[in-house]
């Protein structure tokens, strides 16, 4: 047996380095195809993403990125709903320059509001004599004035929110601030009121009247333009050189907005690309959890909101549960939303106890 091993010709080297060399190439063939097709696949994306953001860039709607932001990033998506009018264009006609054209020639059959009907009502209720009424919030920390103004004041608000049968306090008016753009609290500036009342496709006292019911069905449904409102509202509300928002204002605000939301479903339960279904744990945020919110800022004396907190308390609530299971301490919140949650928690606790 040895004999006849030591008799068996050996393995050529040559075959043994063909052998090696061709597994070589096979594997760096595969990683090079797996790395063309990650690229192709990624660059195609780019692609699409380039497009919306042109298509955003020429018609000026709003962008919103393609891909599912992180939640640190969430609190910088503005109105969604443009986004999706701008991929609706390009999902339809593919090329960039077609899905241009088709936008333009539907626009250009959309008849342009008269400015000037907006310029006549906008210099009737600028500088306006203040009602004889005693506004609350959000307008009671402002100062009357009677004097002429550039501008429409709360003089001039207050009277136009009488002649369209609206309450100051409403809710709705946040939106027609944002719409509008509206500097401050009561204070209208002439181009943005004509051009935002042309955005809305009014031209008359009578389209501002008949846009109200519209714009407060928008608001308390459509979370994307809910999310618009409410970012807007903080610079809207915060007095001039301060970065926080004082938390009397805050709670103002939010009592108007939270159960609004919430009512109309704006504010159900969402999940930024967590993919967990929020809403079979638990349920969600509730007037009980903005109550406890609100007890929570004044048992422990809290004299401001910051932007930051603003904004990721909307993501919050729109993402947790009603025992605050899913919270992520580990997650980049603000500290004022992670006390709160360690608060609630031994509160929900104690209320649970006191029931069994």
């Amino acid at each position: 047996m040895i004999v006849s091993l030591l008799l068996t010709p050996p393995v050529p080297i040559t075959l043994s380095i063909s052998i090696v060399f061709w597994t070589t190439l096979l594997s760096l063939f595969i990683a090079v195809s797996i790395s063309f097709l990650k690229n192709f696949t990624m660059s195609r994306l780019s692609r699409k993403d380039s497009d919306l953001r042109e298509f955003v860039r020429v018609t000026g709607a709003t962008y919103v990125p393609m891909f599912s932001p992180p939640l640190s990033t969430c609190i910088n998506m503005s109105n969604a709903s443009s986004s999706r009018e701008a991929r609706r264009y390009l999902d339809k006609h593919l090329r960039l320059d077609t899905a241009l054209q088709s936008y333009m020639n539907t626009r250009e059959n959309v008849p342009t509001p008269s400015s000037s009907e907006l310029e006549k009502l906008f210099n009737k209720y600028k500088g306006m004599q203040l009602l004889p009424v005693c506004p609350g919030p959000p307008f009671s920390h402002i100062p009357p004035s009677d004097r002429i103004d550039d501008d429409i004041t709360v003089d001039g608000t207050l009277n136009l929110c009488s002649d369209l049968g609206v309450d100051p306090e409403d809710v709705v008016l946040l939106a027609v601030a944002c719409e509008l753009k509206s500097p401050s609290v009561g204070r209208w500036r002439k181009t943005s009121w004509i051009q935002g009342w042309k955005g809305l496709g009014v031209e008359s006292f009578e389209g501002m009247k008949t846009s109200i019911p519209r714009l407060r069905k928008k608001l308390a449904a459509d979370p994307d333009y809910f999310r618009r409102v409410y970012l807007y509202t903080f610079e809207f509300a915060r007095s001039e050189g301060q970065r926080s928002l004082g938390i009397e204002l805050a709670q103002a605000f939010w009592s108007l907005l939270l159960p609004f939301g919430l009512k109309g479903g704006a504010l159900h339960i969402q999940d930024y690309g967590g993919g967990n279904d929020l809403s079979k744990v638990n349920g969600g945020w509730t007037e009980v959890h903005t109550q406890l919110w609100y007890e929570f800022l004044k048992e422990k004396n809290i004299k401001g909101i910051s932007k930051d907190t603003w904004a990721m308390f909307l993501i919050f609530l729109r993402t947790i549960d009603a025992m605050f299971e899913t919270y992520d301490m580990e997650a980049a919140w603000p500290s004022t939303i992670d006390d709160f949650v360690e608060w609630a928690r031994e509160r929900l606790k104690a209320q649970d106890a006191g029931f069994t």
